[in-house]
């Protein structure tokens, strides 16, 4: 590579491609600059000459590693995306609650119009009914979408 090193493209090819698998090759037998490359993201280093029977080896091996990782990182992603909305749905069912409670309160308050008073909490019982039912579909949709990232294989 004229005029730029291994290791200069290494780093523009970590910075840029982060999910793909690198595999250094060089005439540098030195342990030191193995070790530096593996720490700026290569997956291996080996050094010249290669046989094929070892390349194709680490090959797989890199890409077996690195299809892990970005399996991984999809379910992380997906993860993330479900807290946020059970999130929202528990901020909903809050307020649902609240007014629920506010129900409550005028009935303690206004035992004389009882039969009115359960009315509306028959309407907040029903919605919170409904926000826990939407919830544990959510919650049973996200269990059954989940992708597989625990496999090993």
């Amino acid at each position: 590579m004229p005029g730029e090193t291994g290791l200069f493209l290494l780093a523009a090819l970590v910075e840029n491609y982060p999910d793909m698998a690198v595999i250094m090759v060089s005439g540098n037998e030195e342990l030191g600059t193995a070790v530096y490359a593996m720490r700026q993201g290569a997956d291996d280093f080996l050094s010249k000459p290669v046989g094929v029977s070892l390349l194709v080896y680490r090959i797989e091996k890199a890409l077996s590693r690195r299809a892990i990782l970005v399996e991984n990182k999809a379910y992380r992603q997906h993860l993330e995306h479900m807290v946020s909305e059970l999130n929202l749905r528990l901020e909903q069912s809050r307020g649902v609650l609240a007014a629920l409670n506010t129900v409550v309160q005028s009935l303690m308050a206004r035992e004389q119009e009882i039969p009115q008073a359960y009315v509306g909490l028959q309407r907040a019982v029903s919605d919170i009914d409904s926000g826990l039912n939407s919830l544990a579909d959510l919650a049973t949709g996200f269990i059954n979408d989940a992708p597989n990232a625990h496999r090993t294989d």
